[in-house]
This record gives C-alpha cells, structure tokens and sequence, in this order.
C-alpha cells in the first residue's frame, strides 16, 4: 500500500477528532469528527463522505451534525 492523498475536512480543527470512526464501502468513505462544533452547539459532531475519482478524492461534506 501507499499514500495516494491525505483526506482532511474543509475548516477542520485539530481537536474535532477527525477519523475517530471510519466506514468504506466500495470508493466511498465516511469519516466521523464526533467533537466538530458549531457556534450554537458544541461536540455537535460532523460526517464527512469522500468519494475516490481518477483525479484525486472528490468530497462531500455535510453541514455539521447532519446525516446523508
């Protein structure tokens, strides 16, 4: 194996754990931030889904705490 791109979320912190949960399913990964917050909620938590296309991963990134 090696490192084909390094899958960051876009404003992301360091302290949101980010990829604290991962799920794949074919080319597409879900990674969880379970401490991300937002100005009104904190630790409200976030999803962020990556999908692999042959130019680089593209992403998909929901607002905060809201499921796909």
């Amino acid at each position: 194996w090696a490192q084909s791109a390094k899958l960051t979320p876009t404003g992301g912190l360091a302290n949101d754990a980010f990829g604290y949960s991962v799920s794949v399913s074919g080319n597409t990964i879900l990674v969880g931030a379970p401490r991300e917050s937002t100005p009104t909620n904190q630790f409200q938590g976030a999803g962020y889904f990556f999908q692999a296309a042959k130019s680089g991963p593209t992403t998909r990134e929901p607002s905060a705490g809201r499921a796909w």
